[in-house]
């Protein structure tokens, strides 16, 4: 039988004994989606001091091994808690003096875990206050569980190899989802754990979903339909959160050390949107993209990274939605942002681009582009036989055509989606079975529209 190869990337996990649960844990995670990315051709290898050759003389410079191994590794995340540990602490300079080498080292995160302030020793206490002042990375952050680190890693490879482009990854029920497979938890993530709004909003979910156990009569009837309510409410908060945390992931790949979009991340993740729309001034970023624009081909990273600080900026007018113009705010950025990739982006990034824009255009009412460009997706998705993304295309194109009465033009998009989603679903039910439910629903609403015409 010939043997599988895959695309390895290789994680160091740094930390003291302290935090051996969370180390397990994280070994079990890895393991776990390593079988949805092994699919996809994909493999991530941890690297930990559990995992070296018990063999390996104990002479007092093992540690020697453990930093030779940390510099063969793609990504190396530091865990701390309630102590420093010399061990880690000189592992996380070995991974900052490599990441900065041009050696293969390309990503460096460093974590505390929620601790008791008098928990902590004066050592770690001392080490992060002066982190900013020691280390260029001049961020960190905080984590309560290990899913939130473990999330982050996930987000970060999938847009870092470009898997997306290959693969849906998706939410459902608070569930990540890549291809139709569970991947991680949006309310574990770090951008979901601290936001108060999003943390008030799942507590009432919970309180009403227990209310609704005892519950008779009228008073049950009204906690449902209270219920149902803000479950999609709470849907409608986790996608935007989830666009949010992919588009900073997108930023941090082509420029990791923009301070602004990780104060920006920061206030996000508190559900302070408006303090991070400060940060992102629509001028100084329509400036700073056309600045790019104009340079050489060697810094079309930032210049892509400039662009997704204008998403970033549309994704937190629209979950904040307080300034009243923030629609007509949005639609002339989506507008300028497409322009600017058009010189940058890679065409599979471009087409996501233009589709998240003609369905906020189409959301919002604003009719007149919208078919234009979801014709310009389709062909572009058409031609790469992305048969999942020319059905939800297709979808969208119903939608739109019924919204104008255009029921002919509707009921025949409608068909081909669902005929192209059947087809999907005999090869995975759990993937695309949800999309032959909405596109029955939807072709049956089409007709019955057209037959009451």
């Amino acid at each position: 039988m010939e043997q599988k190869t895959y695309s390895v990337y290789k994680v160091f996990l740094a930390s003291s004994n302290e935090l051996a649960d969370d180390r397990k844990h994280f070994d079990d995670y890895v393991h776990k989606i390593n079988h949805v990315l092994n699919g996809l051709g994909y493999h991530i290898e941890v690297v930990q001091w559990e995992f070296m050759d018990p063999a390996m003389p104990d002479d007092g410079r093992s540690q020697d091994e453990y930093n030779r191994q940390l510099k063969d590794c793609d990504e190396c995340i530091v865990l701390f808690w309630h102590r420093l540990g010399k061990y880690t602490k000189e592992e996380l300079d070995t991974a900052y003096k490599e990441k900065y080498s041009k050696g293969r080292l390309s990503r460096l995160t460093v974590y505390f875990k929620e601790a008791a302030p008098e928990s902590i020793t004066p050592e770690l206490k001392r080490f992060r206050d002066e982190f900013p002042k020691n280390y260029d990375e001049r961020y960190s952050s905080n984590y309560r569980s290990i899913e939130s680190v473990e999330s982050d890693l996930l987000l970060y490879f999938v847009q870092r190899e470009g898997i997306t482009t290959s693969a849906r990854l998706t939410l459902n029920d608070s569930q990540i989802l890549l291809n139709g497979k569970p991947v991680g938890d949006i309310s574990k993530m770090s951008l979901t754990y601290g936001n108060k709004p999003y943390q008030k909003l799942l507590n009432e979910v919970t309180e009403l979903e227990q209310g609704l156990q005892s519950a008779e009569g009228m008073v049950r009837y009204a906690l449902a339909t209270t219920l149902e309510s803000k479950k999609r409410e709470l849907q409608e908060m986790e996608e935007r959160l989830f666009a949010i945390a992919q588009t900073i992931m997108r930023i941090t790949i082509d420029d990791p050390d923009d301070e602004q979009v990780r104060r920006a991340k920061d206030f996000a993740a508190e559900g302070k949107f408006e303090e991070a729309l400060a940060l992102l001034g629509e001028d100084e970023l329509i400036a700073e993209a056309q600045r790019l624009s104009t340079l050489a081909e060697a810094v079309k990273n930032k210049q892509r990274a400039s662009v997704e600080k204008i998403v970033l900026r549309i994704q937190l007018l629209s979950a904040a939605k307080s300034d009243p113009t923030w629609v007509q705010q949005c639609v002339n950025l989506y507008r300028q942002a497409v322009d600017f990739a058009r010189q940058c982006y890679a065409p599979s990034d471009l087409t996501s681009l233009i589709f998240s824009q003609a369905k906020f255009l189409q959301e919002s009412n604003q009719f007149k582009a919208v078919e234009e460009a979801y014709r310009e997706v389709l062909g572009f998705y058409r031609k790469q036989g992305d048969l999942p993304n020319v059905a939800t295309t297709l979808y969208n194109m119903a939608i739109l055509f019924a919204q104008q009465e255009q029921y002919p033009e509707a009921e025949k998009a409608a068909e081909e989606s669902l005929t192209i989603s059947r087809q999907m679903a005999q090869k995975s039910e759990a993937a695309y079975g949800t999309y032959v439910k909405e596109g029955q629903e939807l072709l049956d609403e089409i007709r019955k529209a057209m037959s009451s015409t």
